[in-house]
């Protein structure tokens, strides 16, 4: 719930958007929920593969790159549970 209020205020980037899904992922899994782990660790691991931020003057701002590989490794086993 705290994620959804604030969600609106720091989503402008894909590491952003990728960490939001990312923290949702491990916490659907851990309670239990694998059809929203599955879906949250891929909307992540769509973010992590982003390769423009949105930002015409700054295509590469926010950007994942090679960050969070081990983080990345963990969402992709989650993708297909």
């Amino acid at each position: 719930q705290i994620l959804d209020e604030f969600e609106d205020d720091i989503t402008s980037f894909p590491v952003d958007r990728f960490r939001i899904s990312s923290i949702r992922a491990v916490v659907a899994k851990e309670l239990g929920d694998n059809d929203r782990a599955r879906f949250f660790a891929r909307e992540a691991l769509t973010e992590a593969a982003a390769s423009h931020s949105g930002f015409w003057k700054h295509p590469k701002l926010g950007l994942i790159g090679n960050r969070d590989v081990e983080l990345r490794k963990e969402l992709a086993k989650l993708a297909v549970d």
